[in-house]
C-alpha cells in the first residue's frame, strides 16, 4: 500500500484540504478542522469541484505519514510575508473581495507542507527516508 499525504484544490474558490486518502470523499470531516471558519467552508465536497493539487509519497511507515499530515494539514502562511503596502490595499478592500482573497489558501498549504518536509529533514525524522526519495 502506498503512504501519501494528498493535497486538494478548489477549483472555484482556491481552498486547500489535506488527507492521506486519494479520495476526499473518504473522510468528509476533513472540513471541520482545516478550515475552521464556518463562513469560508463549503457546505459539501463535490468531487467535481476538487482536483489533486500536491501528492507527497514515499512514507516508510504509518506513524511517519501521520506526522507529516499532522503538521502539513494546518495552514500556515506564505513564502513571503506580505509587504506594507499590501496590507494596505487588504485593509482598503471590499469585503466581497476580502473574502476571496481569505478563500485562496493554495500558497499557504504548499508552503506549509514544504516547510514540513525541510524541517523534519533537518531534525532527521523517521518520516523522511535516509535516502531521501
Amino acid at each position: 500500500m502506498s503512504r501519501g499525504i494528498y493535497l486538494f484544490r478548489n477549483i472555484r474558490t482556491k481552498q486547500v484540504l489535506a488527507t492521506t486518502e486519494k479520495s476526499l470523499l473518504a473522510r468528509p470531516k476533513l472540513i471541520k478542522g482545516q478550515i475552521p471558519d464556518p463562513t469560508l467552508r463549503p457546505k459539501v465536497i463535490r468531487p467535481d469541484h476538487w482536483t489533486p493539487l500536491v501528492v507527497a509519497t514515499g512514507f516508510e511507515s504509518e506513524a511517519s505519514q501521520n506526522k507529516v499530515y499532522v503538521l502539513a494539514s494546518n495552514p500556515g502562511s506564505p513564502l513571503v510575508p506580505k509587504t506594507r503596502k499590501e496590507k494596505r490595499e487588504y485593509v482598503l478592500m471590499r469585503n466581497k473581495d476580502k473574502r476571496l482573497v481569505n478563500l485562496d489558501t493554495t500558497e499557504k498549504q504548499v508552503a506549509q507542507l514544504a516547510r514540513t518536509l525541510v524541517y523534519l529533514d533537518a531534525v532527521k525524522s523517521d518520516a523522511i527516508p535516509a535516502n531521501n526519495k
